[in-house]
C-alpha cells in the first residue's frame, strides 16, 4: 500500500508513542499526515505537547509563539526518556500482543453477556460498546459499571455518541495477569448489573 499524503492535521493526543502498537496510529494505514499533536503520553506525567511536520510547513512558522509550558526543559528531558523508554522496550510490540490478548479476553466476555454489543480496538486502546436489549445505548449502565470498577480499583473511561463504551486505555508496562483481573472484575459488575 502506497502512503497517503496531504492528509492535514491528524490529533494523536491519545494514540500516539505506541498505544495502538505503532509510534502512532495514522502508521495502521499507512497515512502520512502534513501536522501531527502529541501530548499526554511525550511526557509520562509531565506537561508537554508538541506538533511535528514537515520541513516545508514548518519554514513558514516564522513569528515567535508562546506555549503555557513551552521549553520546559525539564519536561523535554522527560519526554526524551520516554521515547527511549519506550525503544528499549519495545512498547509498541508489546502494546499490539497485549491488546490482542486483552481482545480475546473480552470477546469471550461478550458471550456471557449479551449486554456486550462489540468489543474494538488497536493495542491498548480498546472500547466496549455496552447497549439495552432493545438495542439502544445502554448509558445508565455504562455510568454504574464505571462506578463499581472503580470501587473495584479500576478506572476506565467512557465515551460514543450514546455515551455508552467503556474505553480501556491501561499503562503499556501492564502485565497479562493484571488484565486477566481486570476481565475477571468486569465480569463481576456486569453479572451483578444485570442481575
Amino acid at each position: 500500500m502506497q502512503p497517503i499524503r496531504n492528509a492535514a492535521i491528524a490529533d494523536e493526543i491519545q494514540t500516539a508513542w505506541n498505544r495502538t502498537g505503532r509510534w502512532f496510529a495514522t502508521q495502521h494505514w499507512q497515512i502520512v499526515p502534513d501536522i501531527v499533536t502529541v501530548a499526554k503520553a511525550l511526557g509520562n506525567g509531565f506537561p508537554i505537547a508538541a506538533y511535528l511536520t514537515s520541513d516545508a510547513i514548518a519554514a513558514h512558522y516564522t513569528r515567535p509563539g508562546a506555549a503555557t509550558f513551552g521549553g520546559n526543559l525539564v519536561s523535554c528531558r522527560a519526554a526524551l526518556a520516554t521515547v527511549r523508554f519506550h525503544q528499549r522496550h519495545e512498547l509498541g510490540r508489546r502494546s499490539e500482543t497485549l491488546g490482542v490478548h486483552l481482545m480475546e479476553r473480552l470477546r469471550q466476555l461478550r458471550q456471557r453477556h449479551t449486554v456486550i454489543a462489540e468489543v474494538r480496538g488497536r493495542g491498548l486502546m480498546i472500547g466496549v460498546e455496552l447497549r439495552a436489549a432493545d438495542g439502544s445505548p445502554a448509558a445508565a449502565l455504562t455510568d454504574g459499571v464505571l462506578e463499581r470498577m472503580k470501587d473495584a480499583g479500576y478506572l476506565l473511561g467512557k465515551t460514543g455518541p450514546g455515551r455508552n463504551v467503556l474505553t480501556l486505555l491501561p499503562p503499556l508496562i501492564v502485565e497479562s495477569a493484571a488484565l486477566d483481573e481486570m476481565v475477571e472484575a468486569l465480569d463481576r459488575v456486569l453479572t451483578d448489573e444485570n442481575a
